[in-house]
Parts: C-alpha cells; structure tokens; sequence
C-alpha cells in the first residue's frame, strides 16, 4: 500500500514537471472568489515521513529505501517524501559525494 502510494506519487510529480508551462496571462480577479478545493482523505490522515535515501539505508538507494518499508508501516508513516532523487553532480564539488542541490540529470532517478 504504501509502495503504491509512493508511485503514485512519483508519478504526479514527473507528470506535473513535464507539462508544467508558465502562464501566459494574469488570472482574473474573480479567482479569489472561487471556493477552495476539497483535500483529499488520505492528505488529511496522512503522515508524512521526508527520507534522505543517502542517510536513510546502508546503501543509500532506492533499494535500501524500499527494503525498510515495514519499518516505515510500523510508525503509521503512509506519505513518503523522497529527497533527492535525482544523480547529483560531482564536477566542483567540495566533497567526494557531491552536493545533492547539483542535478547531473534531471530524468534520471538515483
């Protein structure tokens, strides 16, 4: 359940980045007028749990992430917050992993 909701949200967040376009025009006034929109139940039940993949698994990946999910399950954790995901950079770097705000590639996944 939880991996699935990972993917899920995985899967909104490529999606928002690849169609997201800057708008073109202001929004009407007439926006702030507009009732708010409903949270989904899971949003308002949810725990959220930021994980560091570097920090969080002995082996620093995905993998280790995903082979400590009963861990996470056990602490009601049902929102995963990945950070980063992306292979980092090493040209410049101050140390021999390199600092996680360079992304070397952003489609790639870590």
């Amino acid at each position: 359940m939880i991996f699935t909701k990972i993917c899920c949200a995985f899967a909104t967040l490529c999606l928002c980045c690849a169609t997201y376009a800057p708008a073109q025009q202001e929004p009407s006034a007439d926006v702030a007028a507009l009732p708010a929109r409903s949270v989904p139940a899971w949003v308002r039940a949810g725990a959220i749990y930021q994980i560091w993949p570097r920090a969080f698994s002995a082996e620093g990946t995905l993998n280790g992430v995903t082979a400590r999910l009963d861990d996470l399950q056990k602490l009601d954790v049902n929102i995963l917050w990945l950070m980063p995901i992306h292979p980092v950079g090493k040209l410049k770097s101050k140390g021999s992993v390199g600092s996680p705000y360079s992304i070397k590639d952003y489609y790639a996944v870590d």
